[in-house]
């Protein structure tokens, strides 16, 4: 297959995507905003798209087209709804797949009639919705979405990458005693992810027991008064602000640690399942997470993670205590996260899944089975 990509090589998440369909025999071209990211293994062609612009821009739409028209697709596939999805539903070329990403459809579309409209139009012409889980699949319908045309799968990881295996007691020692239990988090440092959450149930924890640490990966708005604060209460020497690590990484800080903590807890359906949340399952890491919706199918509370109520620091706290006081209790939850991810998530699976909702697609489209140009063999 010819597969134009819209979307962000600075996401990993889409160059993983493109990477993955390459290798496969697949020709790719991705069309992105500038960016310093090495890409290799398939072609990219810059184009300044702003996914907050809900507006084309007509000379901005008349050199995409020229530039779909010349690489001649077998479909186009658009990484997020707004934005990409936009340029990708007026490009000229069919079929339109659209992934969903969580806020294009759940937040924005809420915000703002303009990106509610768009959303609708993206959806209405796409022929394959991709969604991460049941609940964005609701969101998808309410904003115009043909259910039928949907594929509900969770967003994959690499399970052999990120595995308890790539353990480094090095980079564990630099953190955390190994007698101690390593909190980890990995979410943007943005108001929304509330990330004070976490500090406030460290100092509420640190008054009352010992034993623990924490180290908070990503980069942000929120940085420096989150060091600010973590310093007034005393946290300097049990929580680690980490920065932002490069994509290799993430594999030895979730099995370098011991359990994952995310306070995200926007209630609007339809934001799905974080990949960082899976890669930490998938890396054996019992979650403890704030509740919203889309998480009911990956985690049972007590079972292959925790839940605690939106921004309840207090609850958090001794959700955290709990798993301080009981490494056979982190080791239980942790093993059945572990699965829940493999079984769930698996890239590999995952997206010769998609592959062949895609070749489905054209054959039918073609009203033929196989002919598809570049169709490599299972």
């Amino acid at each position: 297959m010819r597969i134009c990509y819209f979307g962000q090589a600075a996401s990993i998440h889409v160059r993983r995507w493109a990477e993955w369909f390459a290798s496969r025999g697949h020709e790719i071209l991705l069309i992105t905003p500038p960016t310093t990211e090495r890409v290799e293994g398939f072609r990219v062609v810059h184009a300044p798209i702003d996914r907050a612009f809900f507006i084309p821009r007509p000379r901005l739409l008349a050199r995409i087209r020229r530039i779909v028209r010349e690489f001649r697709p077998d479909l186009v596939h658009a990484h997020y709804v707004l934005g990409y999805g936009m340029y990708a539903a007026l490009s000229g070329a069919e079929p339109l797949v659209v992934s969903a990403w969580g806020g294009d459809i759940a937040k924005a579309p809420a915000e703002s009639f303009l990106a509610r409209r768009v959303a609708r139009l993206v959806l209405r012409r796409a022929d394959l919705i991709h969604v991460g889980d049941e609940d964005s699949l609701a969101t998808v319908a309410r904003l115009g979405g043909d259910p039928s045309r949907c594929f509900v799968q969770a967003w994959g990881v690499d399970t052999k990458e990120f595995s308890p295996e790539r353990r480094d007691p090095g980079f564990r020692a630099s953190l955390c005693p190994e007698d101690e239990l390593l909190f980890v988090s990995n979410r943007s440092l943005e108001p929304s992810f509330n990330h004070e959450v976490v500090l406030r149930a460290a100092r509420d924890l640190a008054a009352r027991a010992t034993g623990f640490r924490i180290a908070i990966a990503g980069s942000g708005s929120e940085g420096p008064r989150l060091r600010h604060l973590a310093g007034n209460w005393g946290l300097d020497k049990i929580v680690t602000f980490l920065g932002r690590l490069p994509p290799d990484r993430m594999p030895v800080l979730y099995s370098s640690g011991d359990v994952y903590v995310d306070a995200f807890s926007l209630q609007v359906p339809g934001h799905g399942t974080s990949v960082s949340l899976m890669e930490a399952m998938a890396c054996g890491l019992p979650p403890v997470v704030a509740e919203r919706p889309g998480l009911g199918g990956l985690i049972q509370d007590g079972v292959s993670g925790f839940f605690f109520r939106g921004t309840d620091s207090a609850q958090l706290a001794r959700i955290m205590q709990e798993l301080v006081g009981s490494r056979d209790l982190v080791a239980r939850v942790g093993g059945e996260a572990r699965r829940r991810a493999c079984e769930r998530g698996d890239m590999e699976r995952n997206l010769r899944a998609f592959e062949a909702q895609m070749t489905t697609l054209l054959a039918d489209r073609h009203g033929r089975q196989g002919g598809v140009r570049g169709d490599p063999s299972p």
